[in-house]
């Protein structure tokens, strides 16, 4: 990882939960870092957002915001039409910022392969990859495997790592699960700005 990185925490964001602020928290840690940018995804590929891009930024705003002076949102997939392919979005970055580490789990960097012109993405960022409790890690042999441009190989080869904890164990599928199912424990789960910003506009019921 280069001095003074910034990291891309991409996702849905659908909502926002404390897992999401407790991985921001441990990437201010990593020595290198300069910043952490959160960046929604407006239309991402594989999943159909319950809520409008323009509500889950402003969620993350609420959850993220006053965490440190060194997280800031970016709502720059406002600008992509049709699906939001991290190809893409990679190019939307501030170069300002550059250099770039994008954060992705075990399971993203396995299916990288299969991305749309993933190769572009590992000219543009380096990756760190963020490894969940009792799953598979991605070994070296799978990464020297992987049908990609051998300087693309090499990005993951090199790609950073960090464990995240059992108690990060929150899906945002779970969370509108609970509030569907009226199960006030659902608030636990969430920044209190987050709550009240979907109570009072009824989201997800």
């Amino acid at each position: 990882m280069h001095d003074d990185t910034t990291i891309v925490f991409g996702g849905s964001f659908d909502p926002p939960h404390l897992a999401h602020e407790a991985i921001i928290r441990q990437l201010l840690k990593i020595r290198k870092v300069a910043r952490v940018l959160v960046v929604p995804s407006n239309s991402p590929p594989h999943k159909t957002p319950i809520l409008p891009f323009w509500q889950r930024v402003e969620m993350c705003r609420r959850a993220f915001d006053d965490l440190d002076d060194r997280v800031r949102v970016l709502d720059i997939e406002t600008f992509i039409t049709g699906t939001s392919y991290t190809c893409v979005m990679v190019n939307m970055l501030p170069p300002e910022f550059a250099p770039f580490t994008l954060v992705l789990g075990t399971d993203e960097a396995r299916s990288l392969p299969y991305w749309r012109s993933p190769e572009i993405v590992l000219e543009k960022a380096e990756i760190i990859i963020a490894e969940r409790p009792g799953c598979k890690q991605l070994t070296q042999k799978e990464i020297e495997a992987m049908e990609l441009p051998k300087d693309a190989v090499d990005v993951l080869l090199r790609a950073g790592r960090f464990a995240l904890s059992d108690s990060l164990d929150i899906s945002s599928t779970e969370v509108r699960d609970m509030i569907v199912k009226i199960d006030r424990s659902w608030k636990e789960l969430v920044h209190p700005a987050v709550a009240q910003y979907i109570e009072d506009r009824t989201l997800y019921y």
